[in-house]
């Protein structure tokens, strides 16, 4: 039975807010809710927060993601929940199960962090610690299994983000209550010992929350200091053999790899949903407007306006995410690179940016065809009153000459 030597697992609960960072920052700072003896409250956590006690190894990403200067240029923020003092924030007990028999273990909540991003997708995110004095793999492989399943923290998770009005992805409602629904898994382990076979099932089982005697290979990826990596849409492991600085490294510069990575995603497909939400799919609003009667046609421009908007809007924020978020560029180092390309691999992200990268073009040139009606109905509308004027003119000359006729006379 293989033993932990060290492990690292966390829950990432994506959401969508409704507001601007702007606005959502100063209702988050604000939160206080009394526990016990304690005051649960948010704090900002900077870029020198992180690079505390070692050398960066993700500058670009600590500037883009939470700058401390200059902090227009940054797409993130970044908090942490105050830890109550000696002691975790919550504690509960869970069964798992280590071959015939099932073990009893104290499940804490040890650190609670968020991120919030300008494209108004955020993440909170959650570390548990487990008390069992020998950890297992077959321990911690079943534990987190029941532990997706029964998304016990799901109650906290939306009180602590009771500041914001959001939607959880994916969410549910039970209670009339708004909950997060399975948690993104991320976890990082060392193992006293285990074969290339046997860390690939356990990098399979605890990056997608099951296990198989038959875990895929298109999830895996081997040769990372003599570890392995395990990814797909639900998690993200990162296993290693023996005792490696790595595992320290997965608290900090991975974890937040991870979370850089989550930020695009997520926000790719918010801008899917931002298009099937706010545009018009009515041909009739990207077509000339001929309609003679007045309350019609002012009906008609006003559509045609906000539909306009929406898509300038669209534009500019999906230029800026493109143009802020280089995915070729995240480390000149080797091993932070070779993570970053199995993440984009895996996650799809060459084929998700694509997309997005299509859905601009396609935005822009309606936006182009939206100008060119508007020219033309306004060619149009000046001819026409160039016509009206020419046969008033002529009108007025007629009457004019019939006038001078008729007095002759």
């Amino acid at each position: 039975m293989k033993q932990i030597e060290n492990v690292c697992l966390r829950y990432c609960v994506p959401f969508l807010f409704r507001e601007s960072i702007d606005r959502a920052t100063p209702k988050i700072e604000r939160y206080e809710r009394p526990n016990g003896d304690c005051v649960w409250a948010w704090e900002r956590v900077t870029a020198e927060d992180w690079k505390k006690g070692e050398a960066p190894l993700f500058d670009f990403l600590l500037d883009n993601l939470m700058a401390d200067t200059g902090e227009r240029s940054a797409v993130g923020r970044c908090f942490s929940m105050k830890k109550p003092q000696g002691r975790p924030f919550l504690a509960t007990r869970f069964l798992a199960s280590q071959g015939d028999s099932e073990t009893e273990v104290t499940v804490s909540v040890e650190k609670i962090g968020l991120f919030l991003t300008r494209s108004r997708v955020g993440f909170l995110w959650y570390e548990l610690g487990l008390s069992e004095a020998e950890l297992t793999q077959e321990l911690v492989v079943d534990f987190q299994q029941k532990l997706v399943e029964a998304n016990p923290f799901a109650e906290w998770v939306a009180e602590w983000l009771s500041p914001l009005e959001k939607a959880f992805l994916p969410g549910r409602e039970i209670n009339e209550k708004l909950l997060p629904g399975r948690p993104l898994l991320y976890t990082v382990a060392s193992f006293d010992q285990g074969t290339e076979a046997q860390m690939k099932k356990t990098a399979f089982a605890l990056s997608t929350g099951r296990e198989t005697d038959k875990p895929s290979e298109a999830c895996l990826e081997g040769g990372f200091d003599g570890g392995c990596f395990g990814a797909s849409e639900e998690g993200l492991a990162l296993i290693f053999k023996g005792h490696s600085e790595n595992t320290e490294k997965g608290r900090r510069e991975f974890f937040l790899l991870y979370l850089y990575f989550l930020y695009r995603r997520y926000s790719i497909l918010f801008f899917a949903e931002r298009t099937n939400r706010e545009i018009s799919a009515a041909t009739e609003d990207y077509e000339r407007i001929k309609d003679k009667d007045a309350d019609k046609r002012e009906q008609r421009v006003r559509r045609r306006e906000k539909t306009k908007a929406s898509l300038e809007k669209l534009v500019v924020d999906m230029s800026l995410f493109l143009l802020k978020n280089d995915r070729l560029t995240v480390s000149f180092l080797e091993k932070e690179s070779a993570l970053a390309a199995f993440l984009s691999d895996k996650l799809r992200m060459q084929e998700t940016e694509a997309a997005l990268e299509e859905k601009l073009c396609a935005a822009e040139r309606l936006i182009g065809s939206l100008d060119r009606l508007e020219y033309q109905e306004e060619e149009d509308r000046r001819q026409e009153e160039e016509r009206t004027e020419k046969e008033r003119e002529e009108v007025d000359r007629a009457f004019s000459v019939f006038g001078w006729r008729k007095k002759k006379n």
